[in-house]
């Protein structure tokens, strides 16, 4: 199968993240940099992107994962919350686009836990107001694709276990339409997942 492209984020379509980019951002916010955290990089191997961890390592980092975020976000506002999404997914995506894949995912599955500490899955704190969800289910799609993307670069090039990341990467970029059905990068993931997964080259 062909190499899956990369997809970039659609001009325009998280207005908070073209707020947060040409404002805090373009100042040199803390919103991307690395907290302390006891976790070790890579930990998104064992927590991975799904609602739940697969086995008891993972669930115990995933734990360790949403205390260490919850407390990061106490003192913050719902608006500084979904400014720390965005943080981590820039953070994330520009480590995809160098190849640090542990950087990315850990990145990654930071963001989608600070959207638990907004109400976003299944750790989530009480819902948020209806003028805020929109944007918060956006910006955690968004996450979810760039995910999807960096299990899709996992199975091309490692090679092993390829339709194993690939149903990772379908059942990810599935969670992430869920959020935003018109969230193409998403949607192109998707159809790149399918598509080689169907090829009969690919490896179990």
């Amino acid at each position: 199968p062909s190499r899956p492209r990369r997809q970039e984020m659609p001009e325009g379509k998280l207005n908070l993240a073209a707020t947060f980019n040409s404002a805090a951002c373009a100042e040199g916010c803390n919103c991307c940099e690395p907290k302390a955290s006891s976790l070790e990089k890579g930990f998104w191997k064992q927590v991975g992107f799904g609602e739940e961890a697969s086995s008891d390592e993972g669930r115990a980092l995933r734990t360790v994962l949403i205390s260490e975020v919850e407390q990061e976000a106490k003192d913050m506002s719902p608006w500084e919350r979904t400014a720390a999404i965005f943080g981590w997914q820039r953070a994330g995506a520009l480590a995809l686009e160098e190849g640090d894949w542990d950087a990315a995912g850990d990145a990654f599955a930071r963001a989608l836990a600070m959207g638990a500490a907004l109400g976003q899955g299944p750790d989530a704190a009480p819902p948020l107001p209806p003028w805020q969800r929109e944007e918060t289910d956006r910006l955690c799609s968004q996450v979810l694709a760039d995910a999807a993307q960096l299990e899709l670069q996992q199975a091309w090039e490692l090679r092993a276990r390829t339709k194993v990341m690939l149903q990772q990467a379908a059942a990810t970029a599935s969670r992430a339409l869920c959020l935003d059905a018109a969230n193409s990068c998403a949607q192109v993931c998707m159809e790149n997942a399918t598509t080689a997964f169907a090829a009969p080259s690919i490896q179990l």
